[in-house]
């Protein structure tokens, strides 16, 4: 039985999006308002690059896992305090690609740069509309992809915020246990405060 994302079979339609607008139920999903502690806010948007391969063999080849639902989310939900669950129902988790892509042939996973500008210029233009809202971009993949649609985004260093036209951009490193970049305490207790503030739990 052949492994998903073989060499040679890239999975159909990488993009969330296709080529086409944003889906009803990812756009029902970002409008969302989460009612916490008394108050009506809208749920942080919490972006990832595409499901692990682990994740994907996980779920089968045929579904689209949840983002932040393999090891990363455990890991990022573990450094902010929080279960996996927990985390998940304070945010609207996405993925720019919604399979796995593959294995590059050089390193690393084969990234569809033009399949996830696709899906970032269709949440932007989301948010256009829809808002405030805060936006975390998880990884360099997910920045990369959301600076190309909005370049008023280039230059973001980790865990730098920026407000686009009232929406308030986060970047975030990816959470990847390969990601040496939480390996040091300092950034982990930094990263812990930023992200407890921005899902309104105590610091």
């Amino acid at each position: 039985m052949p492994k998903i994302g073989q060499s040679g079979k890239r999975p159909a339609a990488r993009s969330i999006l296709g080529a086409g607008p944003l889906p009803a139920l990812v756009r029902d999903r970002l409008a969302v308002a989460l009612l916490d502690d008394g108050s009506e806010v809208l749920k942080p948007i919490l972006v990832g690059q595409a499901p692990s391969r682990l994740t994907q063999e996980r779920d089968g080849a045929d579904v689209e896992p949840e983002a932040f639902s393999g090891i990363s989310g455990a890991r990022l939900a573990a450094f902010i305090g929080l279960r996996q669950n927990e985390l998940l129902n304070r945010v609207v988790a996405i993925n720019l690609l919604h399979r796995w892509p593959g294995r590059s042939v050089e390193k690393g996973d084969d990234f569809d740069v033009e399949a996830a500008r696709i899906s970032a210029a269709a949440i932007l233009s989301h948010l256009v509309v829809n808002g405030p809202r805060v936006a975390i971009l998880a990884g360099s993949q997910v920045l990369a992809a959301f600076s190309s649609a909005e370049p008023r985004l280039q230059g973001l260093e980790p865990l730098q915020r920026r407000l686009v036209d009232r929406h308030t951009f986060v970047s975030l490193p990816h959470p990847s246990p390969v990601n040496r970049w939480w390996n040091r305490l300092a950034n982990v207790r930094a990263a812990r405060l930023l992200l407890r503030e921005l899902l309104g739990l105590e610091r």
